[in-house]
């Protein structure tokens, strides 16, 4: 059991930037973004304790990602959203990490990391794993790639390279979509 959820943890089952084919959809066609489903409205917290919702950030595309500290593929993955961030967010592009680690286990990690990393986006908690649940997370990094609208447009599992030129693409397309 303990050799599954390592290997779950690092992706490799689902790895090289495979989706759930029925959340991803070619972001250039039209016809296809009328079946977009709706992302759940999960909420999470801050460091401080205060909520926030997913619904929060519509009208942006949100780069939702789940994570842990002890996920090493997690924690390799997130410093490369730090391109995207700076490449898109005067575009109304947001990177929303939400943290799976229970109250108080990972603060001083998270401190150190994302002091360390120089990441430009906070961190938020799922300790109840509620939102986790809504999008039934069952493998670490869990990814979504949402529209503008709360719709999900690519669901991605374990290590992906974020900074191919087909991730910057898929971003800069949905940044450039029309409301």
């Amino acid at each position: 059991m303990l050799c599954v959820v390592f290997l779950a943890s690092i992706g490799y089952w689902k790895t090289q930037f495979k989706h759930d084919p029925e959340m991803q959809y070619d972001p250039l066609d039209e016809a296809a973004m009328t079946q977009r489903k709706p992302a759940p409205d999960v909420e999470f917290s801050t460091k401080a304790g205060s909520s926030s919702k997913l619904s929060e950030y519509k009208g942006k595309v949100v780069l939702l990602t789940f994570w842990a500290h002890w996920c090493e593929p997690c924690l390799v993955e997130l410093p490369t959203f730090r391109q995207l961030s700076k490449q898109f967010a005067d575009k109304g592009f947001v990177v929303v990490p939400v943290n799976l680690d229970t109250k108080g286990e990972a603060d001083e990690f998270i401190a150190n990391f994302w002091s360390n990393e120089s990441l430009p986006f906070e961190t938020y908690f799922d300790y109840e794993k509620k939102a986790a649940k809504e999008f039934n997370i069952d493998t670490l990094p869990a990814n979504y790639i949402i529209d503008r609208q709360g719709r999900i447009v690519v669901s991605s599992y374990g290590f992906n390279d974020w900074t191919s030129q087909s991730s910057i693409d898929m971003i800069a397309n949905l940044v450039a979509e029309k409301n």
